[in-house]
């Protein structure tokens, strides 16, 4: 078998032991940006991360987009800081 056949499962495989955790990569008090692989697909979590961190300036966190879509690969969740 060929090792770039293996990825997809390897990928999976970190998503559902929580491996990959989403992780804040970019905070100001305009906006945050979350990275997380795509496989694990837990808007929840991004949201609840963008909140905390808005929450920092009394703000809340608003999805605006996600950007570098792959199939399985990692992806960026743009979230901006609003008024509550």
């Amino acid at each position: 078998m060929r090792p770039f056949l293996l990825l997809p499962l390897i990928l999976l495989a970190l998503a559902t032991t929580g491996c990959s955790g989403p992780t804040v990569t970019e905070s100001s008090t305009d906006g945050v940006v979350v990275r997380e692989l795509a496989v694990a697909d837990n808007f929840p979590v991004l949201q609840a991360q963008a909140d905390a961190e808005c929450d920092k300036h009394s703000k809340i966190a608003h999805f605006v987009r996600y950007a570098d879509e792959t199939l399985l690969g990692p992806r960026n969740a743009y979230f901006d800081c609003v008024s509550p």
